[in-house]
């Protein structure tokens, strides 16, 4: 009994006008690479923050996209609601840069990822 239930639960899915089956959990919602417009270099130093109204989230460096680069996620706080967020981003030796971003959900009320490349100006 238990895998002709496992067998009609797989197989649901794949009928016609049947619901997809929705992902258990949450990642990240915001992927953000943050480079040096002289270089073209990772700036790995940066302090990048996703704002929402009143709502602070700083986003961590971690080098999972592509090692050796610098990629920053909001891995600590992986559930945010769906809205318009300001991105800012700060680096010592860079003017700092604002970027206006939204993050939409799915029909499984997940996040859809938003992968951003910000590119800073040396400071004068």
């Amino acid at each position: 009994m238990p895998r002709t239930l496992l067998a009609l639960l797989l197989m649901l899915p794949l009928l016609p006008g049947c619901v997809r089956a929705c992902p258990l959990g949450y990642g990240p919602a915001f992927f953000v690479t943050v480079t040096s417009e002289a270089t073209g270099a990772d700036v790995c130093n940066a302090t990048v923050t996703a704002i929402v109204g009143t709502q602070t989230i700083a986003l961590q460096a971690i080098d999972q996209l592509q090692p050796g680069t610098c990629n920053y996620q909001n891995a600590d706080e992986p559930y945010v609601s769906a809205g318009a967020y300001r991105i800012m981003v700060t680096a010592p030796g860079f003017q700092a840069v604002t970027v206006d971003t939204s993050i939409q959900m799915d029909d499984c009320g997940s996040d859809i990822p938003q992968h951003l490349t910000v590119v800073m100006k040396s400071a004068p």
